[in-house]
């Protein structure tokens, strides 16, 4: 799944296949509230909403990766220059998940999450 923002359109795919497109004014909602893999924080930044399956990779990067129909999704992906986080989620220290983007944020789990080894 991929979700896409480029200042004008929001877009949204699945296994590289554009499933939406929606067209957007204004500026974009910024709040304090944190960043969660797999839940939506409520009004007070608290977890809730949670997802109930597997996560295989989460990159969060500037600018716009995809605007065409369909793109070829990566395996693996590959840090670059635009890489803000890159979790590849398969492996942990502690209650950490590494962070393999050049900022090395290691977000922290919370309640049930882990990562499973991976094949690289």
């Amino acid at each position: 799944m991929a979700g896409v923002f480029d200042g004008r359109d929001v877009r949204v795919y699945l296994d590289g296949e554009q499933l939406d497109v929606n067209r957007v004014r204004g500026e974009r909602t910024v709040n304090r509230h944190p960043l969660y893999i797999g839940a939506d924080p409520d009004g007070q930044g608290r977890p809730g909403s949670f997802f109930h399956g597997l996560i295989d990779e989460v990159r969060i990067a500037r600018g716009a990766r995809y605007g065409a129909d369909q793109f070829k999704p990566e395996r693996r992906f590959a840090v670059d220059a635009d890489t803000l986080l890159l979790l590849h989620l398969d492996q942990d220290f502690g209650p950490w998940t590494p962070d393999s983007s050049a900022r090395h944020v290691h977000p922290r789990r919370r309640g049930g999450a882990t990562c499973v080894p991976g094949d690289g």
